[in-house]
């Protein structure tokens, strides 16, 4: 009873107090070392094909994405295949789409953070997981970017309360753009993951 008034708390406040556009999936944004520490596979690659199919119960649209990993940095090898999914897809005509849910296109280049879920492997954080590498002029450069639409970032913090009926609230902050995980060179964020994930 107390985690289900909890969570209606919380709904109300994400509801009327915050102005994100009401496309976006609210979540508590990851660090990098966080993103890095909740992933069972980091790899840089390439898409090779993508798939959407509805799940065996037909509630859902799920594609599967087939990867080449260019550039392995824990939990794969350069050079294997990988097989992940993401919510949402095209089948026929019709679609799903998934706010803020990685979102993969054949021949992307891009690094990828991915755990176990069952016998599938999905993607970190929803497009937070997802880093989309492109030639960057400005620094000449092959540039990392996180997907970071339809994401809202805020931070949750636990209020205790006095009250015998109410004995926990939520206070719901939004968060502005520094929360963001920023772009950075592809070859750094390589490096800083693996200087990471070497700590103890």
């Amino acid at each position: 009873m107390k985690t289900r008034f909890s969570s209606l708390v919380l709904a109300l406040l994400l509801l009327f107090i915050l102005p994100l556009p009401a496309s976006a999936t609210l979540v508590v944004p990851l660090e990098l070392d966080e993103l890095a520490r909740s992933s069972s596979i980091i790899a840089y690659g390439e898409v090779l094909e993508i798939n959407s199919r509805w799940t065996d119960d037909r509630h859902q649209i799920i594609t599967e994405v087939s990867f080449q990993v260019i550039d392995a940095v824990q939990g794969c090898e350069a050079g294997e295949s990988l097989s992940f999914y993401t919510l949402g897809g095209s089948v026929g005509k019709l679609g799903q789409v998934v706010s803020g849910e990685a979102s993969f296109v054949k021949g992307e280049k891009a690094v990828v953070f991915l755990e176990q879920r069952g016998d599938k492997l999905g993607v970190v954080g929803l497009g937070q997981g997802q880093w989309t590498v492109d030639h960057d002029a400005q620094c000449n450069c092959e540039l990392a970017r996180p997907r970071l639409e339809g994401l809202g970032f805020v931070a949750i913090q636990a209020v205790e309360e006095p009250s015998p009926t109410v004995r926990q609230r939520a206070m719901v902050t939004e968060l502005g753009v520094d929360a963001k995980l920023a772009p950075m060179p592809l070859d750094a964020l390589l490096k800083h993951l693996a200087e990471l994930l070497a700590e103890p």
